[in-house]
């Protein structure tokens, strides 16, 4: 590979794996207070030193999130460390929710495997972790899974700890993958659980929109709320009947969308229903366009309309075949 070919693929790897600028971790643990810059990336992907970043910045927002699975020491969920039914389960669960976008496996050196979920942008750290917690209950498995960012907000300074950045992860690809001289920390393709290069993965990943995780929570929560009592047919009737302001519109239309769908009325009688009734319920109407994107959005699991040219990303596709945005 050429040199202007590993700049730009250095580049790209800094860019996909971005989080704090004020520290970085190494081997053995221990955090570094300073800049990182594109020479720390590169020293990683040539096997120089292992570089790990910290994801919580300073709002509480984060490009990516992960999920370690430590599976060197038998236990009831996994089969040993080889086994990547546990963390394809999780994708399964992500999907479920909606986040079918952006999710990748990460084969890692000893333990076991990491899911990786990118970020258009930063999203807050506390809606990624409690999308990450649902979808491991719904899997069935322990939330003793560390989940990074592990905390929602940086703890406040105090004089042991005066600068509080979080914690790290080691990032995959340490001495350049499949291609390169050292094993493990590489991506596998999860249909095959092949590995695949860095270029490769680069290459496919598209990171989810960070606009779309809005719906894909409000799919989480009408999952979790399902164990509640159903709205009455009264408490439905009162929603249509309502007049609604400009910060009701979008919360209603999708709290109906989701009650037709779990009544099990099919998308298409949902689109007839409620694009009519937002014309005359909304103070301010949507565009039957944005009504129809977001009944569609609940629909199919996901916060977008159907992709122009192509359907939604099925479950058992490999990692890069996304949706097109």
């Amino acid at each position: 590979m050429s040199t202007s070919n590993d700049a730009k693929l250095t580049r790209e790897f800094a860019r996909l794996f971005r989080g704090r600028r004020d520290a970085w971790g190494s081997l053995p643990p221990k955090c570094n207070h300073e800049q990182i810059n594109l020479a720390h990336y590169s020293r990683h992907l040539a096997g120089r030193v292992s570089l790990g970043i910290y994801p919580l910045l300073d709002d509480g927002t984060c490009f990516w999130a992960a999920a370690d699975f430590d599976q060197e020491k038998p236990a009831r969920w996994h089969s040993g460390r080889n086994d990547a039914s546990p963390a394809l389960s999780l994708m399964e669960s992500l999907g479920h929710f909606g986040l079918n976008q952006g999710v990748c496996l990460e084969k890692t050196k000893g333990k076991g495997w990491r899911i990786w979920a990118f970020f258009s942008n930063a999203v807050p750290a506390r809606n990624v972790r409690k999308l990450l917690f649902a979808a491991l209950e719904r899997a069935g498995l322990p939330t003793s899974i560390e989940v990074f960012p592990k905390q929602d907000f940086l703890a406040e300074p105090t004089p042991e700890n005066p600068d509080p950045v979080g914690n790290f992860v080691h990032l995959p690809n340490f001495g350049g993958g499949p291609s390169g001289q050292r094993p493990g920390r590489v991506f596998v393709d999860p249909k095959t659980l092949a590995p695949i290069t860095l270029a490769e993965m680069i290459g496919c990943v598209r990171a989810f929109p960070a606009d779309a995780l809005p719906l894909v929570l409000e799919n989480l929560h009408l999952e979790t709320s399902a164990g509640r009592p159903a709205p009455t047919p009264e408490h439905i009737a009162a929603m249509l009947s309502k007049p609604l302001a400009v910060g009701e519109r979008r919360p209603t239309l999708v709290k109906l969308a989701g009650y037709l769908r779990y009544r099990g009325i099919p998308e298409q009688v949902a689109l007839a229903l409620l694009i009519p009734w937002a014309e005359k319920a909304f103070s301010e109407p949507l565009p039957p366009a944005e009504v129809e994107q977001h009944v569609r959005g609940i629909y199919r699991r996901y916060g977008l309309t159907q992709p122009r040219g192509g359907e939604i990303a099925r479950r058992g596709t490999p990692f890069f075949a996304e949706v097109e945005l």
